[in-house]
């Protein structure tokens, strides 16, 4: 499905994020039996589980050298190239990352969006 990146959150925003990181092939962990999401990273090749994968926000700030602003509203301003808000400075970041790399949408896997029971 469709989003734009102004609203990506949650997983979406992590997975895109990942995604301009390199990790590709998201997917269900056939092997458990909670079918937990894995991706394959880029330095090995390798399956990781989605839950565990960590962002550097802080390195992503650094070499994408992105401006931030904390706005009177409680909302954070962060510039990669190209402006977005967000309630955290984490969601402001990755959403600016995001929406330099990936542009205004991002296609994200149905598997992200399901409903949990």
């Amino acid at each position: 499905m469709k989003i734009k990146t102004k609203d990506l959150e949650g997983d979406a925003l992590k997975w895109a994020a990942l995604t301009c990181e390199g990790w590709t092939d998201l997917r269900s962990n056939r092997h458990r039996f909670d079918n937990a999401l894995v991706m394959t990273t880029p330095w090995d090749g390798i399956s990781r589980f989605f839950d565990d994968a960590e962002l550097d926000v802080l390195g992503i700030i650094e070499q994408q050298c992105i401006t931030l602003v904390k706005m009177h509203s409680h909302h954070w301003y962060a510039d990669a190239g190209k402006v977005c808000f967000g309630l955290t400075v984490r969601v402001a970041v990755l959403r600016s990352y995001v929406l330099t790399k990936l542009g205004d949408e991002v296609e994200v896997p149905d598997i992200l969006l399901r409903e949990t029971p």
